[in-house]
């Protein structure tokens, strides 16, 4: 009869367990208003690329993400930057002169007002040198600490465990296993990564000009962001 089966239904119905609350996407704000009115934000579980020719501007852009007014740490949100092209002291300097707007140079000699405007921040931003990195190390990082979102500057010289003839094939499985990371653990992870030659001096960057991959890397985005540097 019909209500039996309704009965039934409705029984098995409430034996299936609620699913666990997943971060709203959109949750995690960009303070670059284009930015955010192109993307409507990210949250947990999405993977970008930041990808620019040397000196254009890539760890100053993400810096400013993080720490400029209204950016990541300011939202209250967790953010873990593992660093291996310059050290990460001098990011940290970076992250501070851009929150309170103190030039390097200054820092110490106005350190009072240095400590307390950082004060604001400061406990959501962490930044550690990471030379020879692997995934594995950073998804226990994630599992052991609380984490919201992960910088890894740069991701192409993150280590796994694979190991292949062609560097395109490595790349490729890099940003998977970075995809990967940023669903197991629910956070938003952001590869920095090198523009090819072509992307010299152009103001415009495309996808299919990321360093050693044209595809590979980009398949596993949900979002890329190429930095031009025009002469």
């Amino acid at each position: 009869r019909t209500d039996e089966w309704s009965e039934d239904i409705a029984e098995k119905e409430a034996a299936i367990p609620a699913p666990e609350e997943e971060e709203e996407e959109g949750s995690i704000r960009f303070n670059i208003p284009s930015l955010q009115n192109a993307t409507k934000g990210v949250g947990g579980g999405n993977f970008i690329i930041i990808f620019a020719r040397p000196e254009a501007g890539k760890s100053a852009f993400w810096i400013s993400l993080v720490a400029n007014k209204n950016g990541f740490a300011e939202q209250g949100k967790k953010c873990h930057a593992f660093i291996n092209e310059e050290p990460a002291k001098k990011t940290y300097v970076r992250l501070i002169s851009c929150w309170t707007g103190i030039v390097r140079d200054l820092i110490k000699e106005r350190i009072n007002t240095v400590r307390a405007e950082w004060s604001v921040i400061k406990d959501n931003i962490f930044v550690y040198d990471s030379v020879d990195v692997s995934m594995d190390d950073l998804n226990n990082y994630c599992d052991e600490n609380e984490v919201d979102i992960v910088i890894i500057d740069q991701l192409d010289k993150v280590n796994i465990r694979e190991k292949f003839d062609k560097q395109h094939e490595k790349l490729k499985e890099i940003y998977k296993q970075a995809r990967e990371l940023a669903k197991r653990n629910n956070v938003l992870v952001i590869g920095i990564s090198q523009a090819s030659a072509e992307a010299h001096n152009q103001q415009r960057v495309d996808f299919n000009w990321l360093d050693n991959s044209k595809t590979g890397k980009a398949g596993e985005a949900d979002l890329i962001i190429g930095i031009g540097k025009p002469r």
